[in-house]
């Protein structure tokens, strides 16, 4: 840890203290070499969503801990993929779950993430928790809306594609709710190009640092 003492004319002068040897107490740093980095789940999460191609990242709860990032194809099924906070960050898909560290490349500046071993997961799902219809319906409308911020032109194509549905299917979903009238706008038939349906059968995408 680098300590920051300031003078009485406002001048930094850090030093690290050497725990390296008994006849050295404190090191000077140069303040230009000093950054400091700040970051945060939901940043993080949009991250992950890059590297897996999806449109963006998107809270799946009020509590901040539960994101969804996109999807990956395995060999035979598709399984959405969401980052939680629980002991760290954690990537989970079709029930299976990996410390995000584990999965995550480093290749010169590249950052990369370990699709293939997630695609693998999806292809070998958990028994978890069935959703109720109620509750299926409410995360996907809560997904569409956040997928729609981003200014993604086909946000249904994209949902429905990390939910490996039709289109058609998405929008029975988002109607059935109780009493309630489909949002003519959200309900549109908005076709183009997602970016979450780009590169989708690559093993590892990089971003750049």
């Amino acid at each position: 840890p680098v300590e920051l003492p300031v003078d009485e004319h406002g001048a930094a002068w850090p030093f690290v203290m050497c725990d390296k040897r008994s006849d050295t107490s404190r090191v000077p740093v140069g303040v230009a070499t000093l950054e400091r980095w700040k970051s945060s789940v939901e940043s993080v999460s949009h991250g992950v969503a890059s590297l897996l191609d999806a449109p963006g990242a998107s809270a799946v709860d009020a509590t901040g801990k539960v994101w969804a990032v996109g999807s990956v194809k395995g060999k035979a099924l598709r399984g959405r993929v969401s980052l939680t906070v629980d002991a760290g960050l954690v990537l989970e898909v079709s029930g299976r779950r990996v410390p995000l560290v584990d999965v995550l490349t480093l290749d010169g500046d590249d950052l990369g993430l370990d699709v293939g071993a997630l695609e693998q997961m999806a292809d070998r799902p958990m028994v978890t928790r069935v959703e109720t219809p109620d509750q299926r319906r409410i995360r996907v409308a809560a997904r569409v809306t956040a997928v729609r911020a981003t200014g993604e032109t086909g946000f249904l194509q994209a949902v429905a594609f990390e939910e490996d549905i039709s289109v058609s299917r998405l929008k029975q979903i988002l109607a059935k709710g109780p009493g309630k009238k489909p949002d003519a706008v959200t309900l549109q038939n908005a076709w183009g190009n997602s970016a979450a349906s780009k590169n989708a059968k690559a093993s590892r995408k990089t971003l750049k640092s």
